[in-house]
């Protein structure tokens, strides 16, 4: 028993990154341990529709924003999973089994003015992303 969890614990850096996060509850933070494949990187315009590995993962830090609202982003067969400070703008999120904290997820849409505008739920353009 000594020797798997002595290689579990060899293994688990390789695949998972820690962070502390404050809360409410902890302002010095709560340890989160988040998945390595997924956190910290830029899927920008990218779908991960077939990755069979999501279920259950925290991802931290990434950005996943899409250009078009409500793109699938994500298997809608995933029934948990947690994004936290995710940029998430226009992805399409199949809640309640998914747990978004600290991340953006505003829906935005071009414009015949050549902007950016934040939209509502029936695409309709409420004021610009980047407004003063």
């Amino acid at each position: 028993m000594k020797t798997i969890i002595f290689l579990l614990l060899l293994v688990l850096p390789c695949f998972a990154g820690e962070i502390s996060y404050p809360t409410a509850e902890n302002p010095l933070g709560e340890k989160v341990i988040f998945d390595d494949k997924y956190s910290q990187k830029d899927f920008t315009g990218k779908a991960l529709l077939d990755a069979t590995d999501l279920e259950g993962k925290v991802i931290y830090g990434s950005c996943f924003s899409q250009e078009e609202p409500n793109t699938r982003v994500f298997s809608e067969t995933i029934k948990k999973i947690t994004f936290i400070n995710c940029n998430l703008m226009n992805v399409r999120l199949n809640k309640p089994g998914w747990i978004t904290i600290g991340c953006q997820e505003t829906k935005f849409k071009a414009h015949a003015d050549g902007k950016d505008w934040i939209v509502d739920d029936n695409l309709m353009p409420m004021r610009k992303l980047n407004e003063e």
